[in-house]
C-alpha cells in the first residue's frame, strides 16, 4: 500500500513540475479551459468537444461512443496530433452528413472530444491519465479502453475508432 502511494505522489510531482510557468502560457494556465484542438491552416469547421477530465462521463453520456483527446499546449507530439485529431472530427461531421442526406437515421451518436490536462493537471491525475498525448474510448460516458498510442495515430484510425 505504500509503495501504491509512493508512486502516485512521484507520478504527481512528475506531471505537475513538467508544467510550465504561467507566463510561458498564460491561456494554458489561466483560463482553466484553452481552446480545443482545432484545424490550424486546413479551413474546415469542425465539432470538437472540450470537456472536463472530473465531469467527463456527465458531459459524454449523451453519446453512443466517443474518443477523447488528452493533451497539454505545450506538448510538441500533441501540437503534431491536433491537426490529425481536426481532421478525424471534419470526416466524423462528413460521414454523418452524408447518412442524412442518403436517408439513413443513425441512431448512433458519436464525437469526438478534448481534455487540456495542462489546465486541468490534478483533475486528470485523478482519472488516471499519467500521460499525454492520449486517447481514451468512452461508450454512454464510462470509459471501456485507451483507443491509440502515438506515433500509429492517423485520422482514418481515430474515425473507425468512433464508429466502432
Amino acid at each position: 500500500m505504500r509503495a501504491n502511494s509512493l508512486l502516485t505522489t512521484a507520478v504527481v510531482s512528475c506531471l505537475l513540475l513538467s508544467i510550465p510557468p504561467a507566463s510561458a502560457h498564460p491561456a494554458s494556465h489561466l483560463s482553466g479551459a484553452a481552446d480545443p484542438p482545432a484545424a490550424e491552416s486546413s479551413g474546415t469547421s469542425v465539432n470538437i468537444i472540450h470537456v472536463n477530465p472530473l465531469q467527463i462521463e456527465r458531459d459524454l453520456r449523451d453519446y453512443d461512443t466517443a474518443i477523447v483527446f488528452y493533451y497539454v499546449e505545450y506538448c510538441p507530439v500533441c501540437a503534431q496530433l491536433r491537426p490529425v485529431y481536426a481532421k478525424a472530427s471534419y470526416l466524423l461531421q462528413q460521414q454523418q452528413l452524408d447518412e442524412t442526406l442518403d436517408g439513413e437515421t443513425s441512431s448512433t451518436r458519436r464525437v469526438l472530444a478534448a481534455v487540456n490536462c495542462g489546465a486541468n493537471a490534478r483533475s486528470c491525475i485523478r482519472t488516471g491519465v499519467t500521460r499525454v498525448p492520449l486517447f481514451k474510448r468512452f461508450r454512454n460516458g464510462g470509459r471501456i479502453s485507451e483507443v491509440l498510442r502515438y506515433p500509429r495515430v492517423n485520422a482514418q484510425m481515430l474515425l473507425a475508432a468512433v464508429n466502432a
